[in-house]
């Protein structure tokens, strides 16, 4: 999402979006949303999850 779609979903100024964002970015060590996403996947978070107890063959 854009700052302007989470500050209008927040009900917050894009300000006080980019305001935190960066306190985020800096906590993590990264310049920007890329950055921070990419350190995501590294550790596991945003990855599909699978259900082992669930499969095609038992889904009727």
């Amino acid at each position: 999402m854009t700052n302007g779609q989470v500050a209008r979903d927040l009900c917050v100024s894009v300000h006080a979006v980019k305001f935190h964002l960066g306190g985020v970015y800096r906590k993590l060590g990264v310049a920007n949303r890329t950055q921070a996403t990419m350190l995501l996947y590294r550790y596991g978070y945003g990855r599909p999850v699978v259900d082992e107890h669930t499969s095609d063959e038992t889904a009727a």
